[in-house]
């Protein structure tokens, strides 16, 4: 949940520069189905490897292993995600309504 709440901060400040040229989208852009569901994994899989190690200086390495088989689950590339990731954190409204699906779905799985 802190990387949610990390990411949602990074972004707020980002819409605010005015100056910031916001990026097409990628040719190869992850679908929205398959981003929210390989983000949803990605944050599910940081948030177990952090309360597991605790601190970021012990568990990076481990999180950057585990995070490769996710995108494999996905059939997706490490580059192909950062790439779709930055076009919707160029778009604030992109990148909240992506988190609002992702808790959506977190919420049902939990009723």
């Amino acid at each position: 949940m802190k990387t949610v709440v990390r990411i949602f901060l990074f972004v707020t400040f980002i819409s605010c520069e005015a100056s910031i040229k916001k990026p097409d989208a990628p040719k190869d852009e992850i679908s929205r189905i398959q981003m929210v569901s390989l983000t949803k994994d990605l944050i599910l899989l940081e948030s177990h490897i952090e309360l597991s190690y605790g601190q970021l200086t012990k568990f990076y390495k481990v999180l950057n292993t585990s995070s490769d088989n996710v995108f494999n689950k996905f059939n997706i590339s490490r580059d192909r995600y950062v790439r779709t990731f930055d076009y919707y954190a160029s778009d604030q409204d992109k990148m909240t309504s992506l988190y609002q699906e992702i808790l959506d779905s977190l919420n049902i799985e939990n009723l």
